[in-house]
């Protein structure tokens, strides 16, 4: 038996993906997670869906239905920045590039 999805913490960020017959959409467009709070991003989408980073802020750098949470933002990520990391959103036929920042 599969053991249960995880509950979302207090700490967790959510991007909600959102698929319809006009495409896809990410709320929010870019996400900002806290490195000092120990955040994460938490994707969520009502049909399966792959998050593909070509250069990301986490250890992983794809996430999807099964795997919706990022971890935590890899010790040598500088905070603060305002860099963009992009990434790439695909659920079904609809592809979207947004981004997001990892803040102080």
């Amino acid at each position: 038996m599969a053991a249960p999805a995880r509950a979302p913490r207090s700490r967790d960020k959510e991007v909600k993906i959102i698929v319809d017959s006009t495409g896809i959409k990410v709320d929010p467009d870019t996400f900002h997670i806290s490195k000092s709070r120990h955040q994460e991003v938490w994707w969520t989408c009502n049909v399966d869906f792959t998050v593909k980073f070509t250069e990301t802020p986490f250890h992983d750098i794809e996430h999807n239905k099964k795997y919706p949470y990022s971890g935590l933002v890899r010790r040598e990520v500088p905070a603060g920045t305002g860099k963009s990391f992009k990434y790439t959103v695909e659920a079904g036929p609809h592809r979207l590039d947004p981004d997001g920042q990892v803040d102080l």
